[in-house]
């Protein structure tokens, strides 16, 4: 699950399905409120422990924290060495994403269709005229985790793929890669928070609204496609975190730009995203993204 959520498009939520546990992390979240902690003061450590599945959700978390931290550094590479390739990549995955979540919907409705369209537009939004404004700072790194939990709760939904649009990806990056404690521990925070006081919410928002949810996830990862163009304007290629400041290609500027080569290769690239996402789907055997 920690490769998984770092890279875009791909939701640590369709790994817990994948491997069967995804059922029994969403009741050991559900459990961890505020009232649990009565329970260790009336019933006793053991209690709690057995209430919240505590040793489970901590060495899911340990290991999560781990795989990013080993793979973090393998997407700076690729982002830094084959950018092109890699916005292709992730684009596929997030394409094919889109694709599943509007087959489990079938005919859209009205509702669902307005729903999906003003999840693209808020995106495009965001990502156009706000995320180039967010530093790397603990504030940012909080409210980033706070959102980017919702793919530990719904399935279909990237955690990075919501750092992506919002600016913060590479930082974050960068961040786990150089171990920078103050970051990654007010993103840490934002996690925490985000299960604390939103998760329930977002769980019954997804019963409740289940269709019109899932049109909006949708929308907002088709927005998405908008970050990942493969096709960019480069100031400066060094570190990763000056990826961020990459402004997209016009459409006339990119049919001036590429060549047959590149054409081709990021055509490949993003079907074998697209592959990634349809073969984890079908590894499922159920609808999980």
């Amino acid at each position: 699950m920690g490769a998984a959520d770092i890279v875009p498009g791909v939701s640590g939520g369709t790994v817990a399905f994948i491997t069967g546990i995804y059922e029994r992390l969403i009741n050991a979240l559900a459990a961890c409120t505020p009232a649990s902690l009565l329970i260790w003061y009336r019933q006793g450590f053991r209690a709690f422990v057995a209430h919240t599945d505590l040793y489970f959700l901590l060495t899911l978390f340990a290991s999560i924290a781990i795989a990013a931290k080993l793979f973090a550094g393998v997407v700076i590479f690729l982002l830094l060495n084959y950018t092109q390739l890699v916005w292709a990549f992730f684009s596929g995955l997030i394409l094919a994403t889109v694709w599943m979540l509007m087959k489990m919907l079938g005919r859209p409705r009205l509702r669902e269709g307005i729903a999906a369209l003003l999840g693209c537009l808020l995106v495009i939004f965001i990502a156009r005229y706000l995320s180039a404004e967010l530093p790397a700072t603990p504030l940012v790194f909080f409210l980033s985790g706070f959102v980017a939990i919702c793919a530990m709760i719904l399935p279909g939904i990237s955690g990075s793929a919501i750092l992506l649009v919002v600016g913060v990806y590479p930082h974050f990056l960068s961040a786990i890669d150089n171990s920078e404690v103050l970051l990654i521990g007010a993103f840490l925070a934002g996690c925490v928070s985000g299960l604390m006081s939103f998760s329930r919410l977002l769980r019954y928002v997804f019963k409740r609204f289940y269709r019109t949810s899932i049109a909006s996830i949708a929308g907002l990862l088709a927005g998405s496609l908008y970050v990942t163009w493969p096709f960019k304007r480069f100031t400066d290629v060094s570190s990763v975190e000056s990826l961020g400041n990459a402004a997209n290609l016009g459409l006339l500027e990119t049919l001036e730009a590429i060549t047959l080569i590149d054409t081709v290769s990021t055509l490949i690239a993003i079907v074998i995203g697209c592959v990634v996402i349809v073969a984890s789907e079908r590894f499922s055997g159920q609808a999980s993204i």
